[in-house]
Protein backbone atom coordinates (compact mmCIF):
# COMPACT_ATOMS: atom_id res chain seq x y z
CA UNK A 1 0.00 0.00 0.00
CA UNK A 2 1.12 3.55 -0.64
CA UNK A 3 0.98 4.53 3.02
CA UNK A 4 1.40 8.22 2.18
CA UNK A 5 -1.74 8.24 0.02
CA UNK A 6 -3.48 4.83 0.25
CA UNK A 7 -6.35 5.88 -1.99
CA UNK A 8 -4.10 6.04 -5.05
CA UNK A 9 -5.16 2.44 -5.65
CA UNK A 10 -8.33 3.93 -7.12
CA UNK A 11 -8.50 7.73 -6.73
CA UNK A 12 -6.10 10.48 -7.85
CA UNK A 13 -4.49 12.32 -4.92
CA UNK A 14 -6.44 15.57 -5.45
CA UNK A 15 -9.76 13.76 -5.76
CA UNK A 16 -9.06 11.82 -2.58
CA UNK A 17 -8.16 15.04 -0.75
CA UNK A 18 -11.44 16.71 -1.78
CA UNK A 19 -13.55 13.72 -0.79
CA UNK A 20 -11.65 13.36 2.49
CA UNK A 21 -12.66 16.90 3.44
CA UNK A 22 -16.30 16.39 2.46
CA UNK A 23 -16.60 12.97 4.10
CA UNK A 24 -15.11 14.31 7.33
CA UNK A 25 -17.67 17.09 7.73
CA UNK A 26 -21.44 17.46 7.87
CA UNK A 27 -21.36 21.01 6.55
CA UNK A 28 -21.23 22.51 3.08
CA UNK A 29 -18.13 24.15 1.61
CA UNK A 30 -17.76 26.75 -1.08
CA UNK A 31 -15.38 25.78 -3.88
CA UNK A 32 -12.78 28.18 -2.50
CA UNK A 33 -13.08 26.81 1.02
CA UNK A 34 -12.98 23.23 -0.24
CA UNK A 35 -9.86 23.90 -2.32
CA UNK A 36 -8.07 25.57 0.60
CA UNK A 37 -8.85 22.85 3.15
CA UNK A 38 -8.08 20.04 0.69
CA UNK A 39 -4.85 21.67 -0.42
CA UNK A 40 -5.69 21.71 -4.13
CA UNK A 41 -6.03 24.55 -6.62
CA UNK A 42 -9.44 26.15 -7.11
CA UNK A 43 -9.61 25.11 -10.82
CA UNK A 44 -8.80 21.51 -9.86
CA UNK A 45 -11.46 21.58 -7.13
CA UNK A 46 -14.00 22.80 -9.70
CA UNK A 47 -13.12 19.90 -12.01
CA UNK A 48 -13.47 17.35 -9.22
CA UNK A 49 -16.76 18.80 -7.96
CA UNK A 50 -18.23 18.98 -11.46
CA UNK A 51 -17.22 15.38 -12.21
CA UNK A 52 -18.61 14.06 -8.92
CA UNK A 53 -21.77 16.17 -8.94
CA UNK A 54 -22.68 14.88 -12.41
CA UNK A 55 -22.64 11.41 -10.85
CA UNK A 56 -24.56 12.46 -7.75
CA UNK A 57 -21.75 11.95 -5.23
CA UNK A 58 -21.42 15.64 -4.42
CA UNK A 59 -24.49 17.80 -3.97
CA UNK A 60 -24.14 21.41 -5.11
CA UNK A 61 -26.46 24.25 -4.06
CA UNK A 62 -26.28 27.92 -4.99
CA UNK A 63 -25.95 30.39 -2.12
CA UNK A 64 -25.79 33.81 -3.69
CA UNK A 65 -22.83 33.70 -6.03
CA UNK A 66 -21.23 30.71 -4.31
CA UNK A 67 -21.62 27.04 -5.10
CA UNK A 68 -21.92 25.15 -1.82
CA UNK A 69 -20.83 21.52 -1.89
CA UNK A 70 -21.48 18.60 0.42
CA UNK A 71 -21.03 14.85 0.26
CA UNK A 72 -24.12 12.81 -0.68
CA UNK A 73 -24.17 10.08 1.97
CA UNK A 74 -27.31 8.57 0.44
CA UNK A 75 -25.53 7.63 -2.78
CA UNK A 76 -25.04 3.93 -3.40
CA UNK A 77 -21.30 4.52 -3.84
CA UNK A 78 -20.99 6.64 -0.69
CA UNK A 79 -19.91 3.71 1.46
CA UNK A 80 -17.17 2.76 -0.96
CA UNK A 81 -15.86 6.34 -1.06
CA UNK A 82 -15.84 6.54 2.74
CA UNK A 83 -13.96 3.24 2.95
CA UNK A 84 -11.35 4.53 0.51
CA UNK A 85 -10.68 7.92 2.06
CA UNK A 86 -10.45 6.50 5.58
CA UNK A 87 -7.94 3.76 4.72
CA UNK A 88 -5.19 5.37 6.81
CA UNK A 89 -7.38 5.50 9.91
CA UNK A 90 -8.46 1.90 9.33
CA UNK A 91 -4.83 0.87 8.78
CA UNK A 92 -3.86 2.26 12.19
CA UNK A 93 -6.86 0.57 13.77
CA UNK A 94 -5.97 -2.75 12.11
CA UNK A 95 -2.44 -2.62 13.52
CA UNK A 96 -3.73 -1.82 17.00
CA UNK A 97 -6.38 -4.53 16.79
CA UNK A 98 -3.76 -7.06 15.73
CA UNK A 99 -1.57 -6.31 18.75
CA UNK A 100 -4.62 -6.35 21.03
CA UNK A 101 -5.05 -10.05 20.17
CA UNK A 102 -1.68 -10.97 21.65
CA UNK A 103 -1.71 -13.26 24.67
CA UNK A 104 1.46 -11.52 25.89
CA UNK A 105 0.70 -7.82 25.81
CA UNK A 106 3.53 -5.34 25.22
CA UNK A 107 4.13 -2.67 27.83
CA UNK A 108 3.94 -0.24 24.93
CA UNK A 109 3.49 -0.41 21.16
CA UNK A 110 3.61 2.43 18.68
CA UNK A 111 4.06 3.15 14.99
CA UNK A 112 6.90 5.47 14.04
CA UNK A 113 8.87 6.50 10.97
CA UNK A 114 7.66 7.58 7.55
CA UNK A 115 4.33 5.73 7.77
CA UNK A 116 3.49 7.42 11.08
CA UNK A 117 4.31 10.80 9.53
CA UNK A 118 2.12 10.08 6.49
CA UNK A 119 5.14 10.28 4.20
CA UNK A 120 5.54 6.61 3.31
CA UNK A 121 5.03 4.85 0.00
CA UNK A 122 4.59 1.31 -1.31
CA UNK A 123 8.15 0.41 -0.24
CA UNK A 124 7.86 1.73 3.31
CA UNK A 125 8.03 -0.69 6.20
CA UNK A 126 5.58 -0.45 9.07
CA UNK A 127 8.07 0.52 11.79
CA UNK A 128 6.66 -0.72 15.08
CA UNK A 129 8.25 -0.04 18.45
CA UNK A 130 7.58 -2.69 21.08
CA UNK A 131 8.54 -2.52 24.74
CA UNK A 132 8.42 -6.12 25.86
CA UNK A 133 7.63 -7.31 29.39
CA UNK A 134 10.03 -9.26 31.60
CA UNK A 135 9.87 -12.97 32.23
CA UNK A 136 7.64 -14.04 29.35
CA UNK A 137 8.56 -17.04 27.14
CA UNK A 138 10.67 -15.70 24.28
CA UNK A 139 9.38 -18.32 21.85
CA UNK A 140 5.75 -17.29 22.46
CA UNK A 141 6.65 -13.60 22.13
CA UNK A 142 8.47 -14.15 18.83
CA UNK A 143 5.61 -16.29 17.51
CA UNK A 144 3.18 -13.41 18.14
CA UNK A 145 5.38 -11.03 16.19
CA UNK A 146 5.77 -13.44 13.28
CA UNK A 147 2.05 -14.23 13.05
CA UNK A 148 1.04 -10.58 13.22
CA UNK A 149 3.70 -9.60 10.70
CA UNK A 150 2.24 -12.06 8.20
CA UNK A 151 -1.32 -10.91 8.94
CA UNK A 152 -0.51 -7.20 8.59
CA UNK A 153 1.44 -7.83 5.38
CA UNK A 154 -1.67 -9.50 3.92
CA UNK A 155 -4.00 -6.68 5.05
CA UNK A 156 -1.84 -3.67 4.21
CA UNK A 157 0.73 -4.92 1.71
CA UNK A 158 3.79 -3.60 3.55
CA UNK A 159 6.39 -5.44 5.58
CA UNK A 160 6.53 -4.99 9.34
CA UNK A 161 9.82 -3.96 10.92
CA UNK A 162 9.77 -4.64 14.67
CA UNK A 163 11.93 -2.49 16.95
CA UNK A 164 11.72 -4.69 20.02
CA UNK A 165 13.33 -3.45 23.25
CA UNK A 166 13.03 -3.90 27.00
CA UNK A 167 12.11 -1.15 29.43
CA UNK A 168 15.73 -1.13 30.58
CA UNK A 169 16.92 -0.57 27.01
CA UNK A 170 14.35 2.19 26.55
CA UNK A 171 15.60 3.93 29.69
CA UNK A 172 19.19 3.66 28.51
CA UNK A 173 18.32 5.04 25.07
CA UNK A 174 16.55 7.98 26.64
CA UNK A 175 19.35 8.61 29.16
CA UNK A 176 22.01 8.91 26.46
CA UNK A 177 19.61 10.77 24.13
CA UNK A 178 19.91 8.37 21.24
CA UNK A 179 18.69 10.11 18.04
CA UNK A 180 15.87 7.62 17.50
CA UNK A 181 14.24 8.63 20.79
CA UNK A 182 13.68 12.10 19.33
CA UNK A 183 11.87 10.52 16.39
CA UNK A 184 9.75 8.44 18.76
CA UNK A 185 8.79 11.48 20.81
CA UNK A 186 7.94 13.57 17.76
CA UNK A 187 6.20 11.19 15.35
CA UNK A 188 5.12 7.99 17.07
CA UNK A 189 1.46 6.98 17.15
CA UNK A 190 0.56 4.99 20.26
CA UNK A 191 -1.18 1.70 19.53
CA UNK A 192 -1.07 -0.09 22.88
CA UNK A 193 -0.19 0.76 26.46
CA UNK A 194 0.56 4.23 27.83
CA UNK A 195 1.86 6.91 25.43
CA UNK A 196 5.63 7.23 25.17
CA UNK A 197 5.41 10.73 26.63
CA UNK A 198 3.99 9.23 29.83
CA UNK A 199 6.71 6.56 29.94
CA UNK A 200 9.44 9.15 29.44
CA UNK A 201 7.90 11.37 32.13
CA UNK A 202 7.82 8.46 34.56
CA UNK A 203 11.47 7.63 33.81
CA UNK A 204 12.58 11.21 34.36
CA UNK A 205 10.71 11.27 37.65
CA UNK A 206 12.35 8.05 38.84
CA UNK A 207 15.73 9.34 37.79
CA UNK A 208 15.60 12.32 40.15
Amino acid sequence: MNTGEPTDIVLPRATAAVFRVLVGADVSFSIRQLARVAGVSAPRAVEIVNHASERGLILVELAGRSRMCRFNREHLAAGAIIELVTIRERMLRAIGDEIALWSIAPLHASLFGSVARGEGDTNSDLDLLLVHPKGEPEEDWEEQKYTSGVSLRAKIGNHVSWFDISMTELKRAMRVSEPITTEWKKDSICLSGPPLSDLFRQMRGKGK
